[in-house]
C-alpha cells in the first residue's frame, strides 16, 4: 500500500461498509430510496461504520455516507424533507463530528 494514498488506506479500513448511494439513501420511516444512483460504485456507509465502532448509547452524530475521490473526501447526508425545514445546526454537528471521526479514528494509522 502506498503510504501517501488516503483513498487506498480508507478503502482498506472501510471495506466492510462499502455501499451505493441508493443503498445509503434508504429512508426506513417512509420505506423509500431518496436517491436511485448506483453508478458511483464506491461509497461507504458512514453510519454503519459509526454503529459498529462506537458505544450504542453514545453514538456521535455522523453523515450518512462518505465518498473518497481522487483528491477530495465528500460527506453525504440524505434528508427527506423540505430544504427550509432542515435543522442547520444539526447538519453542522454531523459534519463536524464526521470530520473528527475521520481525523481521530479512521486516519489514526495513516502516515
Amino acid at each position: 500500500m502506498n503510504k501517501y494514498c488516503i483513498k487506498e488506506f480508507l478503502s482498506n479500513t472501510l471495506e466492510s461498509h462499502e455501499s451505493t448511494l441508493k443503498e445509503t439513501s434508504f429512508d426506513k420511516t417512509n420505506n423509500e430510496y431518496l436517491c436511485e444512483d448506483e453508478k458511483l460504485r464506491v461509497i461507504y456507509d458512514f453510519d454503519s461504520y459509526v454503529r459498529q465502532n462506537f458505544d450504542q448509547r453514545l453514538l456521535p452524530a455522523s453523515p450518512d455516507a462518505i465518498y473518497v475521490g481522487n483528491k477530495k473526501l465528500y460527506f453525504i447526508e440524505f434528508k427527506n424533507q423540505n430544504p427550509s425545514d432542515i435543522d442547520k445546526s444539526q447538519m453542522k454537528r454531523k459534519f463536524e463530528s464526521g470530520t473528527k471521526i475521520l481525523k481521530e479514528e479512521l486516519l489514526n494509522g495513516f502516515y
